[in-house]
């Protein structure tokens, strides 16, 4: 099976993030705008992290693409793109839609603008595979699931292949905490078995900043060290995934 890991928004915890990945050689994708809410990275930042981690666009400013005409969604695409490059001295390959929204309108512009692939969030939590390559979907998000969250994020299967359905059902056997919410580290394992007896693709994701803020790196590092012992698992950046 395949694993892969996207980070977005730049925040400055993501060197948290490098000193927990690199040393379990667990490759990862900072997914990043030139300005939003949530960065904290300076541009020298970037250029340090990209050392490690494959930087993906976020867009320039983080908006709803839909909700922009196609002049200034492609300006928010494409100067994002040449805004990392210039940075990295990299290729920019792949990109992350802000807000995990998308339509035809957005995902034509991404290809046509020179990224290999594309990223979502919204609704398509536990899938075992690719939809295409505008169409990357996500696994789990490290962050604490309550019960109406995780089923907010599940009762909408993206196509045939989603998880979704089983998830729900065998969710209810899972404890809550007193604040309602289930464990991280569980509902994660739980997933990972499952992705990995169809050998699947398992796409963890989250922001650093919100990892701090629910103190869950302690769940996520136990995870990852999980998954570290399964050799049989291939780990791959986000834009590697169309070229396995």
């Amino acid at each position: 099976m395949i694993f892969t890991t996207s980070w977005d928004d730049g925040s400055i915890y993501d060197y948290k993030l490098l000193q927990l990945l690199k040393p379990l050689g667990i490759k990862g994708t900072l997914y990043i705008s030139k300005e939003s809410k949530y960065r904290s990275l300076t541009d020298n930042d970037v250029k340090f992290l990209s050392d490690y981690f494959e930087i993906g666009s976020h867009s320039l400013s983080h908006p709803n693409l839909t909700t922009l005409n196609k002049v200034n969604a492609e300006l928010e695409i494409l100067n994002s793109k040449i805004y990392l490059e210039k940075i990295t001295g990299k290729q920019c390959k792949i990109f992350g839609y802000p807000y995990g929204v998308f339509n035809d309108k957005t995902k034509e512009i991404v290809k046509r603008n020179g990224y290999i692939g594309a990223r979502i969030v919204n609704q398509d939590f536990c899938e075992g595979s690719i939809l295409d390559n505008f169409h990357l979907p996500t696994t789990i998000q490290v962050c604490k699931h309550t019960k109406k969250l995780t089923r907010e994020l599940n009762i909408k299967p993206s196509n045939q292949n989603s998880l979704s359905s089983q998830f729900l059902k065998d969710i209810q056997t899972f404890k809550l905490n007193a604040n309602n919410e289930y464990s991280w580290f569980g509902l994660a394992e739980y997933i990972f078995n499952v992705v990995k007896n169809q050998d699947g693709v398992f796409h963890i994701w989250g922001h650093s900043w919100e990892i701090e803020e629910q103190n869950l790196w302690g769940e996520l590092e136990e995870f990852l060290k999980l998954i570290k012992k399964n050799h049989k698992v291939q780990f791959l950046t986000n834009s590697e995934l169309f070229w396995k």
